[in-house]
């Protein structure tokens, strides 16, 4: 895996007056929120590309494209110009095929673009789960292979590499909750709802706001270049699971389930199994999976890396959402 985290250099500002953008994903959970952090951040143009038409236009401000990422010439059209490229454009289903369409072969399109026009500068949004299954705890960048358990990862894993060949720049987020998540929190509470939970809940999980995720990757284009490095994304500490799910009891009205560990675990994984979770995503917050973020830090030092758990909007949104 190359995604070497030696030195201490950091992301100084980016100097090139109307910087262009080019946003993979723009409408997606976390392209939306790195949209609007290049916007906020004025002095860029940003570009974005959507498969179908979108009335009315999601960011006025921004020239949007129509096109997709497994179509080589709609990529190449949109590369035209641009010096930065962010790709947050990803499939996380259980199609095998569309996860390699879309993940590897859309990437490889991405980056034969790049090398035709010559831009260096891809900043790749992935996903520990690359990592797949096992203990977790504190690990670095460059401290486990590729191991993915789903097909979406297994191409997020292969498109990453790729992007890390190339000279481009990887982000890696584990859980990640915010206005539109659809996965990580109300998970946590079909769970719980289960009423029983593997383990003694001391297992500790890496978390990021939407926000914050945004901020990371909008902060990276925006900065001098980091070639060939990969970075974990996560708020400063870890979160513990009794502690999250004593928040989504008290913010949410969800019971908490009864702790199982020992003989008991494998009974509880087995009612999890029957409300369709897989052992791979009862794992992920069963257990340690934690990653270290210092070298976020260190190559960011101005960025927030937000909090632990949703905050008060936040968790009200979720209950709007019907939580």
């Amino acid at each position: 895996m190359n995604a070497s985290t030696a030195g201490t250099e950091h992301a100084g500002p980016f100097a090139t007056p109307g910087l262009r953008v080019l946003l993979l994903g723009s409408t997606g959970f976390v392209g939306c929120r790195v949209a609007a952090s290049l916007l906020a951040a004025g002095g860029i143009r940003l570009v974005t590309m959507s498969r179908r038409t979108l009335e009315p236009p999601p960011f006025p401000h921004a020239t949007t494209l129509v096109g997709d990422l497994r179509d080589p010439g709609a990529v190449a059209n949109a590369l035209h110009g641009v010096d930065v490229v962010i790709n947050a454009a990803s499939y996380v289903g259980r199609d095998a095929a569309l996860a390699r369409e879309v993940n590897v072969t859309g990437t490889r399109n991405l980056l034969a673009g790049c090398r035709s026009l010559g831009i260096r500068r891809v900043i790749q949004l992935s996903t520990t789960s690359v990592y797949g299954s096992g203990l977790h705890r504190g690990i670095t960048e460059d401290g486990a292979g590729y191991h993915p358990q789903s097909a979406a990862s297994a191409g997020r894993a292969v498109a990453e590499a790729e992007v890390l060949d190339f000279g481009g720049t990887v982000v890696r987020p584990n859980l990640v909750f915010g206005i539109g998540d659809r996965w990580v929190i109300p998970g946590i509470v079909r769970m719980m709802r289960a009423g029983r939970w593997p383990g003694d809940g001391s297992a500790r999980l890496s978390m990021i706001d939407v926000g914050a995720l945004g901020r990371i990757l909008a902060s990276l284009a925006l900065s001098d270049p980091l070639p060939g490095r990969a970075f974990h994304a996560a708020a400063s500490g870890p979160t513990g699971v009794t502690e999250l799910l004593a928040a989504v009891e008290r913010e949410l009205g969800t019971p908490r389930p009864r702790f199982e560990a020992g003989s008991e675990a494998p009974e509880a994984k087995a009612a999890l199994k029957a409300e369709g979770f897989s052992p791979h995503q009862v794992e992920l917050v069963t257990q340690d999976h934690w990653y270290s973020v210092k070298a976020l830090r260190a190559a960011l030092p101005q960025v927030d890396l937000g909090p632990r758990l949703p905050d008060a909007g936040t968790w009200r949104a979720y209950r709007d959402a019907g939580l």
